[in-house]
């Protein structure tokens, strides 16, 4: 409640859970959010926030967990799409708050828009980095973060263990750790970005394989994106498709990028329209599952 009060950004992005049994048979769902997992997330943040606040106050060479403010291009098309969702927005890309973005998840909870708002916010945003200057963590409303703490045990975690442990040996920190931090930081985040990448990687490949027993089959979903090759639909188990364009009904489309709508004479797609889709085939060297829009 105090975290929500203070305008933290509680991003729901549903993610997937993939399991495969000892036949090789695969399952791709989406993943449960226990009460129990978001006590432990608290736990966490509250953990982090105070080992961050603690060294930077002690004026320690140190690793914080940063994030910026949007990028003021990237939310400009925040607020057009909003604005085709007829959301009217008051803030501007200087005076923009997380509160701000909070209050727009708050408004449509529940409604089958709120994943592809919570997809699209994600967009707009900065990627978090590690950096050893302070800047605050614009996503949880936070003025000091830092990863002390975590159920994958990351290496910045374990420089900012060392850091602590040397402060209380009473060693001399900025000699050993003054210019290794900014090496750190930057070598973390990098590896972040690979780390995410082979994740996805995966997670697409286990989607694939698994949708190759439903070729044929009919589906209901949400359009997930919209660009002016194609859309993309996200099935209810978490699984996203491409509808290429030669496979739409017939007409001259128009890719709008400010609403994010493609549109002809008689049809249009936009985010977060439902629809409901055959699944047209799967390409494995690719990682893409494709799918035809049943008009």
């Amino acid at each position: 409640s105090k975290r929500h009060k203070r305008g933290n950004i509680d991003l729901n992005i549903e993610e997937s859970h993939i399991s495969v049994n000892e036949k090789g048979k695969i399952v791709v769902e989406p993943r449960t959010s226990l009460d129990a997992y978001k006590i432990i997330e608290e736990f966490m943040i509250v953990t982090n926030e105070t080992v961050a606040e603690y060294c930077f106050y002690m004026k320690l060479p140190f690793i914080y967990r940063t994030h910026e403010k949007p990028d003021s291009e990237k939310l400009e098309r925040f607020r057009s799409f909003l604005k085709v969702l007829g959301f009217i927005v008051k803030w501007n890309n200087e005076t923009c708050h997380p509160k701000d973005f909070q209050t727009i998840l708050d408004g449509i909870q529940g409604e089958p828009i709120y994943n592809v708002v919570n997809k699209v916010m994600l967009r707009s945003m900065q990627k978090a980095k590690y950096s050893p200057e302070n800047i605050g963590h614009f996503g949880l409303s936070s003025t000091c973060y830092c990863h002390f703490t975590s159920p994958i045990r990351r290496y910045p975690d374990l420089v900012v263990h060392s850091i602590i442990k040397s402060m209380l040996k009473g060693q001399d920190i900025e000699g050993i750790y003054g210019e290794f931090v900014k090496e750190a930081s930057v070598i973390s985040s990098e590896n972040e970005r690979k780390a995410d990448e082979v994740e996805r990687t995966m997670d697409d490949y286990y989607k694939c394989r698994y949708m190759r027993s439903f070729i044929g089959d009919e589906f209901a979903g949400i359009i997930s994106g919209v660009t002016n090759f194609g859309v993309f639909v996200e099935l209810e188990n978490t699984v996203e498709g491409i509808v290429k364009l030669d496979t739409l009904k017939k007409g001259r489309y128009n890719f709008d990028e400010r609403t994010f709508t493609l549109s002809s004479n008689d049809r249009a797609y936009t985010l977060g329209q439902s629809e409901v889709v055959k699944v047209l085939g799967v390409d494995m060297s690719a990682r893409k599952v494709e799918f035809k829009i049943l008009d």
